[in-house]
């Protein structure tokens, strides 16, 4: 099993955690709890960027999460589009 986590840099707000695939390999969800847990306390900080986790499997991008904002001045979330 090959995973692949992507951080782009964008500073803080986390976003509604998005489903998880049910056709994931064995102990994927896992593995993705415990990098939404890990990324929601570490964007806690409002003066720390935001962010955007991806997890990747063969068969392409399995889950996409952001956090923090894009923009603090607007409290413009963190996108996948704006990272």
């Amino acid at each position: 099993m090959y995973i692949l986590v992507v951080l782009t840099g964008c500073a803080f707000a986390q976003q509604m955690t998005p489903a998880v695939p049910d056709n994931l390999p064995p102990g994927m969800p896992l593995v993705i709890r415990d990098l939404d847990q890990t990324a929601a306390q570490a964007a806690r900080n409002p003066n720390d960027i935001g962010y955007t986790l991806g997890v990747v499997t063969r068969d392409g991008l399995a889950w996409t999460k952001s956090y923090g904002y894009a923009d603090s001045v607007r409290h413009a979330p963190a996108t996948s589009d704006t990272a």
